[in-house]
Formats: C-alpha cells, structure tokens, sequence
C-alpha cells in the first residue's frame, strides 16, 4: 500500500524520485534518515520528520491531497542550530506523543503556512533542519535508492534517470550533482571531434 500511495501521489514520488527516504506507516507519512545538529554541536543522521497524511480517492485510487494543517512531528532529539542551540521558530511545546503502528514522536512542530502538498511542508521543515547540518558538516537528507517507477518517467522530466532498462524493479542512485547539457560543453565537444 505505502509504495502504491506514493506511486500515485505526485507530492510523495517526487520526493522519492529526489532519494528522500519515505515511509507510510498507520496513516503518517515518515521522512528517514535526516541529518540535523544536537546540543552538543554535532550531527546525527537519524531524525525522521512525521506529517499525519491526508488522502482523497480518485478515479478509484488513493493518492494524497493538500493538508489540512502545518503541523509535523520529530523524532530524535530536539533540532538545533549549529551552535547547539535550540531550534525554536516552530517549536511547538508538547509531550511525547505515540500515533500506533510504531509511529511516535518527541516533539511536535508549527510552522504557520499554506502548504500546496506534502513535497511542499516536508521539504519547508527539512530546510531548516538539515540547513543547520551542513553548516557543520557535508550531509543530505536525500539518502534512499530510487526504485524506478516506470509510469512517472514520462511525467517527471527532472529525473535524472539514464536508463529504464530492467523497469520497474531497476534501482539506481540518484546523481549528487544534476549533469545537464550547455550548450558551451556541446559546442566543445563538437571542436574535440573535428580536431585530428
């Protein structure tokens, strides 16, 4: 169920097709791995940021649509900035909360806004956070294998996928850096050609 809901839910595939690790667990949807800084200054890389999803039914398929609040949760300890202290902008004072199915959360977030989709509130959360990371070290929160799925290929022209052989059970890594052609690096490729 969680891969046909992300499959069929443009928000949730193109973070997957970006290598975040997702997870759909009892009605959350859960971002894995991602780095942030402790209050000690140093980083962990095993946050994961929770958002209660919200679907609607389509043509007979579930698939998410936009959220009803600005509220996520965290598990781990408490974000901080790099210098260890707390960070407090969308501190949203709660207790520990347990959801079932496995999914709990430490703390709780608020962070005011209109979210389009979930792409959108995950990725404003995860900016702040994983921000204060690579001010001290080289990290991403775009950790996961991106397994191939051959009906958002056509749809999704960012992907920087080179080839779909093996679809859909091919599994490759997302690029670090996106290679897109210039027309500079054609034009000297093309004067390497022509000299002897």
């Amino acid at each position: 169920m969680s891969h046909r809901l992300i499959a069929r839910s443009p928000d949730l595939l193109a973070m997957r097709n970006d290598g975040y690790n997702l997870e759909i667990r009892n009605g959350y949807l859960l971002v894995k791995d991602v780095p942030y800084v402790t209050a000690s200054a140093t980083v962990r890389e095993d946050g994961v940021l929770i958002a209660k999803l919200d679907t609607q039914v389509i043509e007979g398929q579930e698939r998410t649509r936009k959220p009803d609040n600005h509220v996520a949760y965290w598990t781990g300890e408490h974000p901080c900035h790099a210098d260890g202290s707390k960070l407090r902008s969308f501190e949203n004072p709660s207790e520990a909360q347990d959801f079932g199915g496995g999914v709990k959360a430490d703390f709780t977030f608020s962070a005011c806004n209109n979210y389009r989709d979930y792409e959108h509130k995950m990725l404003g959360y995860l900016g702040w956070i994983v921000g204060e990371a690579r001010k001290l070290r080289d990290v991403t929160a775009q950790t996961h294998p991106i397994k191939a799925l051959c009906e958002s290929l056509a749809a999704r022209p960012r992907n920087r996928i080179i080839s779909t052989a093996g679809c859909p059970s091919a599994r490759m890594m997302r690029p670090r850096t996106s290679i897109r052609p210039t027309s500079r690096l054609l034009n000297s490729t093309r004067l390497m050609r022509r000299l002897p």
